[in-house]
């Protein structure tokens, strides 16, 4: 009987400890597609960068999470009308302010490649999130956002 018990414990245990590994490594990819070892990586890249090129970043990061959601919408939807348009629109008058955020960035001694690949993630990411769980309400009044000039960069300067 005790060697019953000993064995469903352990089995339990077993399970447990194997749930709960597979969810710490699983649950990571959910949040960062490189799971742990992805999450820390880019700690390090964060952590290496100069405060001004974080600040730079951050804001080119807001200028781009827009325009990531537009292209989200349109991965998932397809044609949405006006959504082309506004995007043209938002890019001819953020153009300034987009060139003084990458002349500024590159005078700083640029970004790195990994410091790239870590915006692409972060306009991903927060794109997903700002499209939130009824995308297609939120891609069909996208157009008229961009138009508002909601989204368009204020300068820092």
């Amino acid at each position: 009987m005790k060697d019953e018990t000993k064995k469903k414990g352990f089995f339990s245990r077993g399970w447990v400890t194997f749930v709960i590994i597979v969810t710490i490594f699983v649950g990571a990819r959910l949040i960062h597609p490189g799971g742990i070892k992805g999450i820390i990586t880019d700690f390090f890249i964060e952590s290496n960068s100069n405060s001004k090129t974080q600040e730079l970043r951050d804001e080119m990061l807001e200028s781009f999470i827009p325009i990531g959601a537009a292209m989200l919408c349109m991965k998932k939807h397809g044609k949405i009308t006006g959504l082309e348009n506004a995007i043209i629109e938002y890019n001819n008058r953020n153009e300034s302010e987009m060139k003084r955020l990458i002349s500024d960035i590159e005078a700083l001694g640029g970004l790195s490649k990994s410091e790239k690949d870590l915006l692409d993630r972060m306009v991903y990411s927060k794109a997903e999130k700002m499209i939130g769980l009824d995308s297609r309400k939120f891609c069909l009044t996208l157009a008229k956002r961009f138009d508002s000039g909601e989204f368009d960069i204020q300068s820092s300067k």
